[in-house]
């Protein structure tokens, strides 16, 4: 039992080096998700209820007009709002604190200790608004794809305009 308990434990520290050493040199453009639903900051809690049941998601950004990061939403603080105010409140409140954010040309080594910690991180363009988030799943999809083809070439373009809407 303790050989296998050193051997996970080995096996999981060299998957942990593979994937921070593979993040150093991967731009945030070509691990982000890109195609996300935002919920603006001054939506009525109808509005978020309103997307929540158009997507999949669990985790919305919570942005202003000019698309800058104020919060996020997950699917829980949407339900809780839900419970406890009419469908015109304001949705806001129950935003958490914005996460960290990272430039668009920045590497993904530079938000590793916030996707190990379990926490999206934001990518932002040169005027700061949100062009896309880093999540663990979004990274561990884009780390298979570069084990089974490392010959594979992304066609996400960092000045194509954003999909967050």
């Amino acid at each position: 039992f303790i050989a296998i308990f050193i051997y996970m434990a080995a096996a999981g520290e060299a998957q942990m080096t593979s994937m921070a050493e593979a993040a150093r040199h991967l731009e945030a453009t070509a691990a982000m998700e890109t195609k996300i639903a935002a919920i603006d900051r001054a939506a009525t809690v109808k509005e978020a209820i309103d997307l929540l049941l158009a997507t999949s998601q669990d985790v919305f950004p919570v942005v202003d007009q000019t698309g800058r990061l104020h919060g996020l939403l997950e699917r829980n603080d949407i339900i809780a709002a839900l419970q406890t105010n009419a469908a015109d409140a304001p949705i806001a409140p129950f935003a958490r604190p914005a996460p960290p954010t990272i430039r668009e040309h920045e590497t993904v080594g530079a938000a590793l200790q916030h996707l190990n910690a379990g926490d999206p991180v934001g990518v932002v363009d040169a005027q700061g608004r949100l062009i896309g988030l880093l999540t663990r799943q979004s990274l561990a999809e884009v780390m298979m794809i570069r084990e089974m083809r490392p010959d594979w070439r992304f066609g996400r373009d960092a000045a194509a305009p954003s999909q967050v809407a």
